[in-house]
């Protein structure tokens, strides 16, 4: 990852985090399961099983924020990048094209 992709209240704070063990966040959080899962045009998404807490959820939130991004790519451990407003309507109109 680049020094460039690092800088940031939000990344400080997301590369800061101690991460709890799955055990310690079910424990400390008996609504986990139905909060972090969802389902999405016939698609179940759950996150309950990932060290996802509430203070990494907003660095992440604050995060997309400041890049203006609609979302966090990671693969594992992973950053592989946001997904932006302009990578969509990019997307959008490269498919609208003959």
């Amino acid at each position: 990852m680049s020094e460039r992709a690092k800088r940031g209240d939000a990344w400080k704070a997301i590369l800061g985090q101690k991460l709890a063990s799955l055990q310690e966040l079910f424990q400390s959080d008996p609504d986990r399961l139905d909060r972090l899962t969802a389902e999405v045009a016939g698609v179940h998404f759950d996150w309950s099983k990932t060290h996802l807490d509430g203070a990494l959820i907003e660095a992440f939130e604050q995060l997309a924020d400041e890049r203006e991004a609609l979302a966090i790519v990671v693969d594992g451990d992973e950053f592989l990048g946001l997904i932006t407003r302009i990578d969509v309507l990019n997307w959008l109109r490269r498919r609208t094209q003959p």
